[in-house]
C-alpha cells in the first residue's frame, strides 16, 4: 500500500481541476487525457514515453475526493492490469492550502517501489503547477 501526503500551495478547487481534467493533467502529468469524470465514467491517461494507464472513476465528491480503479493498458507487463488497484485522493483545504493524500492499495508487493516514486514525482509536478496552472521551471523533471 502506498500512503503519500503532500501541503500544496492551491486552494482545492485548483487541485482538483488539476487531476480531473484532461487539461489540468496535461499541465503536470501526462501528454494526453480522456476523463469522463463521474462514478462508473472510465479514463485514460497517455504518458510521454506512450506508457498508458486506463481506469474507472468510483466515487466523485468535488473538490474534496476523488477515487478510481487504475492499471497499465501499455505496457500489458507492467505486472498492474487495468482496474485491478484503487486509488483514493483526498484533497483538505486549510486557509487556502491544500493537504493532498493519496493512497493506493491493491498493488503487487513487488510494484510498490516503482509506483511510491512515480507519484512522489508526479505529485511533485503537480504542487508546482498548481499555484500558477503552469509548470514551474522549479518541477522535478526525467533525466532523459
Amino acid at each position: 500500500m502506498i500512503d503519500f501526503e503532500l501541503d500544496i500551495a492551491a486552494p482545492a478547487t485548483t487541485v482538483f481541476r488539476l487531476f480531473t481534467e484532461p487539461g489540468g493533467l496535461a499541465l503536470w502529468m501526462v501528454r494526453e487525457a480522456q476523463v469522463d469524470l463521474r462514478p462508473g465514467g472510465r479514463f485514460r491517461w497517455v504518458y510521454d514515453n506512450g506508457d498508458v494507464v486506463v481506469g474507472e472513476f468510483v466515487r466523485i465528491e468535488a473538490p474534496h475526493r476523488i477515487s478510481f480503479r487504475y492499471g497499465w493498458e501499455r505496457p500489458a507487463d507492467r505486472g498492474v492490469p487495468p482496474d485491478s488497484t484503487l486509488v483514493e485522493v483526498t484533497l483538505s483545504e486549510h486557509d487556502g492550502a491544500t493537504l493532498l493524500r493519496l493512497v493506493h492499495t491493491g498493488l503487487p508487493a513487488e510494484r510498490e517501489g516503482e509506483h511510491r516514486m512515480g507519484w512522489e514525482w508526479f505529485l511533485g509536478r503537480l504542487a508546482t503547477t498548481a499555484p500558477t496552472n503552469r509548470l514551474s521551471r522549479d518541477a522535478p523533471r526525467r533525466k532523459r
